[in-house]
């Protein structure tokens, strides 16, 4: 099966600092040789959620905190060259990063992409975009929706931090490079899980709700020809009690007792045989029961812009069907 690997090659407080190369050499002896040459793997993100700007533990920008290493430190050598100018630091501060993180892979490993940092989507700056794009195969990010207003209080805390539009066109203007969601995820009442923490994402009412919330998001984002996938979070919900940060939410595919959720379970079938074939507008194959798992039917796309046959209500599920003489049940 197909997999991505989480490196976490990230070290110090000083990226600037020589143990920050050894550590990203290290991790690559360690974590990345060993599967230079397994063809399921897809690729590497070498972190997770990074901070690159003011955020909910720290308020300062990363310049105010490299200021305050020790004098002659490296990295405060390099943030007083950008005293006031808290965008160029940080756009020395993240060629920096990828530069160094994928040298390391590349020096043991020159078959698999390079995945990128899995950046919080509302904390993404055009800086870090930009200085990615050399050192990355694609960039990736966490994408979740947060509660109202929640997007717009981030956004006004630092005035680079991009607005997350539907199919991330703001992303693709900076980057010029394949985006892949690396995490993203909704939760709805009903399940086991309480979702109360944290209290910043959304509970949809129902699962029916959730279920529709995840194919209203496959639709927007696939309505672009640069996002290339997406990796749903996660495949069980969170312990009732909390998993060891707290977070208690209904992410899963199944629940903790191994039920499946089946609206979800059933508008990703619909939405994974569609996407995003449809929205290239290129003609998708015929596929069988065994393959989708719906009913007795087999089912066939002739157009792209053809409906899958099983849909009570194609409109409100695929917007872009509209020629229904394509579809075609076989018995």
């Amino acid at each position: 099966m197909p997999y991505t690997e989480l490196l976490g090659m990230a070290s110090g407080n000083d990226w600037f600092a020589p143990s920050f190369v050894t550590n990203a050499y290290q991790v690559a002896q360690i974590s990345v040789a060993p599967l230079k040459n397994d063809p399921n793997l897809i690729g590497y993100f070498t972190d997770s959620e990074l901070r690159w700007g003011p955020y909910w533990t720290d308020q300062h920008t990363l310049l105010d905190s490299y200021l305050q290493l020790p004098v002659g430190s490296p990295g405060r050598a390099v943030a007083e060259e950008y005293i006031h100018n808290p965008n160029g630091f940080l756009s020395a501060l993240a060629t920096r990063y990828f530069s160094v993180t994928t040298a390391a892979i590349r020096s043991v490993d020159p078959n698999h992409m390079i995945l990128g940092v899995k950046m919080l989507a509302q904390l993404t700056t055009p800086a870090v975009l930009e200085a990615a794009a050399p050192y990355v195969d694609l960039f990736s990010i966490d994408d979740y929706a947060l509660i109202g207003g929640l997007s717009n209080y981030v956004k006004s805390s630092w005035s680079p931090y991009l607005n997350v539009d539907g199919n991330l066109s703001l992303f693709y203007k900076y980057l010029h490079k394949p985006i892949m969601v690396a995490e993203y995820s909704f939760r709805g009442a009903g399940g086991l899980a309480p979702n109360t923490w944290p209290p910043i994402y959304p509970t949809y009412p129902n699962q029916q709700d959730k279920a529709q919330a995840y194919e209203s998001y496959i639709k927007g984002i696939y309505a672009s020809p640069w996002v290339v996938g997406d990796q749903w979070f996660e495949f069980v919900d969170e312990p009732v009690n909390g998993r060891f940060d707290g977070e208690n939410s209904n992410f899963g595919l199944v629940s903790t007792l191994n039920v499946p959720c089946s609206d979800l379970v059933n508008a990703m079938t619909v939405m994974h045989s569609q996407a995003p074939t449809v929205l290239a507008g290129t003609p998708s194959p015929c596929w069988s029961d065994e393959q989708t798992g719906f009913g007795n039917q087999v089912k066939c796309l002739l157009y792209a812009n053809s409906c899958p046959t099983n849909v009570s209500s194609p409109s409100s599920v695929w917007p872009y069907c509209t020629n229904s003489t394509t579809k075609s049940t076989i018995g």
